[in-house]
């Protein structure tokens, strides 16, 4: 069940995340100036009950660009001088406060970084840094592929990790965390004509730095889908091609449980994770791991399986109130072509020959997906 479940849809199994969460296969997503990445969602904004298995963004409290502590001599890695971590004065809707469902509630009662980080203010008052809402999410980073002359597609890009000796090659799935205004907005129009935002590939270009940050987001080629033999699969209704859909089952399996993305959010709220950053006397129990950086640091002290389910009621503050399901033009793919579909990734050469995101060829158009927009929280609707 999810941990954070107004106006979101409950991760499935997020319960388990005590025992599911690795550091190593955990990787955040942060862009430089300038910089254009590729990525398809893994969770999409809204629910809806023709796909249970897929989750959804989540939206919480975080101090965002706080300035951390000096490095540490028994620090070994990389340290940034700002840092961002979860509120653990995030308020739920009994009137309590993340802390108290925290796994070390009785080692700090509240939240460090409000009581010890300090800010300038606009009026040169000295003030706590205050906690603003991002939206959390998953995506899998994708390359673009010429496979003919003037013919582009997209893979899956892939990392290698390392766990106890044995490297493994994985999809590069990672974790983003963005402000609504600046980016999550950005995707508002797509998700209001297609209802999903799984169905296609977005280009994204991080424009300025610090506080004057924006990002611009344009959709890439849209990818057909396609069977075994490397025949798009045509829509009963249109006969068109159909669009290559990470919501189908088969697809989204190969990314399910890569990344714990509430496993993330509860151990940058955990008081080992603050004042390894943040506090200047402190020296956690687990140093010298060689990976320091905050951004990117192994979540500690994470929930028990009980104080997950004791949260999954209580959280008040997300992305919004739960959306009207729109009733999609476009049959789910598992009821189409459930056993056919083969995500590829950019490893070899004969990934263009598993054609399941190859594109369609020449006059073979891809379908349009018509259907009822759903209401968006805060967004005028056309």
């Amino acid at each position: 069940m999810s941990l954070f479940v107004t106006g979101l849809q409950e991760s499935r199994e997020a319960a388990k995340a005590a025992n599911t969460y690795t550091g190593g296969k955990t990787k955040y997503l942060s862009l430089e100036e300038n910089e254009t990445v590729t990525f398809r969602f893994i969770t999409d904004c809204v629910a809806n009950p023709d796909y249970p298995h897929v989750k959804v963004s989540v939206s919480t409290r975080v101090h965002q660009g706080a300035k951390t502590r000096p490095k540490p001599d028994w620090a070994t890695g990389e340290w940034y001088e700002h840092g961002s971590s979860t509120c653990r004065n995030m308020l739920m809707k009994d009137g309590s406060h993340l802390w108290s469902l925290l796994p070390d509630a009785e080692q700090y009662q509240g939240c460090y970084v409000c009581d010890t980080v300090k800010v300038k203010n606009k009026k040169g008052e000295i003030v706590p840094h205050y906690a603003s809402f991002r939206d959390w999410g998953i995506v899998v980073m994708r390359e673009k592929i010429q496979v003919a002359p003037g013919e582009f597609t997209y893979v899956d890009a892939t990392r290698e990790i390392e766990e106890d000796g044995v490297t493994t090659t994985i999809p590069d799935v990672r974790i983003i965390k963005f402000g609504q205004k600046n980016f999550w907005s950005k995707f508002d129009g797509y998700l209001r004509e297609r209802g999903t935002l799984l169905d296609w590939d977005y280009v994204v270009t991080r424009i300025g730095k610090g506080t004057d940050t924006d990002y611009s987001v344009a959709p890439g080629v849209q990818v057909a889908l396609r069977d075994a033999s490397g025949a798009p699969i045509l829509s009963p209704a249109t006969g068109l091609a159909l669009p290559l859909d990470y919501r189908d089952p088969a697809i989204y399996a190969r990314y399910d449980g890569l990344v714990d993305m509430e496993a993330a959010i509860m151990g940058q709220a955990s008081i080992d994770y603050q004042r390894r950053y943040f506090d200047p006397e402190f020296t956690p129990a687990n140093i010298g791991n060689g990976n320091e950086a905050v951004a990117d640091a192994p979540v500690a002290d994470v929930a028990s399986e009980d104080a997950l389910a004791a949260m999954t009621a209580r959280v008040t503050e997300s992305y919004g109130t739960p959306a009207a399901q729109p009733p999609t033009a476009m049959a789910p793919p598992s009821q189409a072509q459930p056993q056919v579909v083969q995500p590829v990734v950019s490893q070899a050469p004969q990934a263009i020959v598993d054609v399941t995101q190859a594109p369609a060829p020449v006059g073979v158009p891809v379908a349009p997906q018509p259907m009822a927009l759903p209401p968006i929280p805060g967004v005028t609707q056309p």
